[in-house]
Parts: C-alpha cells; structure tokens; sequence
C-alpha cells in the first residue's frame, strides 16, 4: 500500500437536507484539486475500484489531492430529504465537494472526472463553476452521425457468420438497411440513453466551444464499450466538428476496452493516460 492510500481520510459534507460520504486522497500540492464522480449507481470506488486507482495515481505520480465521493442516494451517502432532482442535486452536491477539498488541502482549482453519467455531471458542473480548470470525460454524451450508422450495419456484414444466417433465413437484409447504410435513414439505436439527461447535439458542442474559452483542459475518452452509440475512433469529430480547431481539448480513443474497463491491462492504459494528460496540462 502507498503512502497516499495510509494517508486516506474519510469525510462527510452538505447541509442537514443532504449529507454525502467521501474520500480524501491527500497530496503534495493543492492545486489543481481533483473530484471524482460516480459512475451511475456504482459506490465512489468506481467500477473495478477505478476512482481509487486513479487517485492513488495521481497522488503518487503528481501530488495531486483528490476527493472521491457518493452523491445522495448512492453508496454512503443517504438519499436527499428535500427531494431536489438529481440534475440539479448533482451539481449542488459536487460545488460541495469542491468547497470540502478547498478546506482540506487548500485547492482553489479543480479537475473533475467521471465515466458515463459521471462524465455528464462533470460537463454540466464545469459550465456551471468557473473554479473548475480541467475535466475528464470517459464515455461523455455520444451523438449518431451518418458513419456511425453505416458503420453500425456494415460491421455485422464484414462477419462471415451474418451471412450464413441470411442463406439460412434468420437474418433479412431489407431495403431500410440499405437506406441506413447509404445514409438516407436515422437509424435510433440508443434506448440506453433514456437514463441519461443527454442535451441536443448542438448544446453540447456549445458547452464544449464555452469550457475551451475559458480555459478549461478538457480530456475526452471513449472507448468501444459504447458500441451501440459509439463504434469508431472519428465519431468524436463527426459529433463536434467545430472543435477541431482551437487548443486546451485532448481526445482517446480506447478500441479494446469495454464501457467499465474491466480488463486489467485495459485499465491500466486508462490510468496511465488519465496520469499522463494531467501531468502535461498541469506542470507546475
């Protein structure tokens, strides 16, 4: 165990309608802090202890403080009693842990992390405070574009096993399909996105060109495991072409990873990324 997990320190922070359970990682320098988000309903660990790894990593490597935390509901920390919604209880509750980092270690700016709905808090909490300085999107608001679409139908058809179930009648390849990979058709392959507070394209691409401008280090990962709105490395520029231009914005594509990294070799390729781009967009 490293010095930084001994020095763990368990905290509690909110107000008497909400209270949430977090997690100190204490480093040598104060700032940028960093908050790590939950992902879904997953306990502040993150999936396969990500959250942990990740501050443990970046306290060693860069003495980076961190605070990983429950929003109310989830975990440690007890449902809300005042009843507030989630978009905007999650952005309340993350200032917080913001503002409990403050006082812990001294950090006046933060980066915030967060895979899926994690990644999404983490986009709303930036446009909403400006003491955030950086952000790590794991799997943020995927969009379909026309490629996605054809790369959707196309990838079953390269497989040799497609079409020994269309000579076999289990499989028809209609005119629709061919349609959708010409382009013609929006295919709708999202029903996972139900449960995720996803804004039209075009707001995110704002909420993005707005971060940029004031100076925010953005880190965008996308790996494969979003394959059913999410299949090819390009899709980030397709879904946002204005953001080719300009610097302050990094982007990874993870081609064998699944959407909770659960390969350890995977993961760590995450980890050591997530390290990387902080030391390079942070250096002193």
């Amino acid at each position: 165990m490293n010095a930084a997990a001994t020095a763990e320190r368990a905290v509690v922070f909110g107000d008497r309608d909400a209270r949430c359970v977090g997690v100190v990682t204490p480093g040598a320098r104060p700032d940028p802090g960093v908050v790590l988000l939950n992902a879904g309903l997953l306990h502040h660990v993150g999936p396969q202890r990500m959250n942990v790894e990740i501050a443990r990593r970046l306290s060693a490597r860069h003495g980076a403080s961190s605070l990983r935390f429950d929003v109310t509901g989830v975990g440690d920390s007890p449902a809300r009693a005042d009843g507030l919604p989630f978009r905007e209880s999650s952005i309340v509750e993350t200032r917080q842990a913001m503002d409990t980092l403050a006082r812990e270690t001294g950090a006046s700016g933060f980066v915030l992390v967060g895979l899926c709905s994690g990644a999404d808090q983490a986009f709303q909490v930036a446009l909403a405070d400006e003491r955030v300085v950086g952000c790590v999107l794991i799997d943020p608001y995927p969009y379909e574009t026309p490629r996605f679409r054809r790369e959707r139908w196309l990838r079953p058809a390269r497989q040799r096993r497609t079409w020994v179930r269309v000579v076999r009648g289990e499989y028809k390849i209609g005119l629709r399909v061919l349609r959708v990979l010409a382009g013609e058709v929006e295919e709708r392959v999202d029903p996972g996105l139900a449960v995720r507070d996803v804004p039209p394209r075009d707001v995110a691409e704002t909420g993005f060109r707005t971060l940029l401008e004031r100076g925010v280090a953005v880190h965008v990962v996308f790996t494969a495991g979003q394959l059913g709105t999410y299949n090819h490395a390009a899709q980030f520029w397709d879904m946002y072409p204005s953001l080719r231009e300009g610097g302050g914005l990094s982007y990874r594509y993870f081609a064998p990873a699944d959407h909770t990294l659960s390969v350890r070799a995977v993961r760590e390729l995450l980890l050591a990324d997530v390290a990387s781009w902080y030391g390079s967009a942070f250096r002193g």
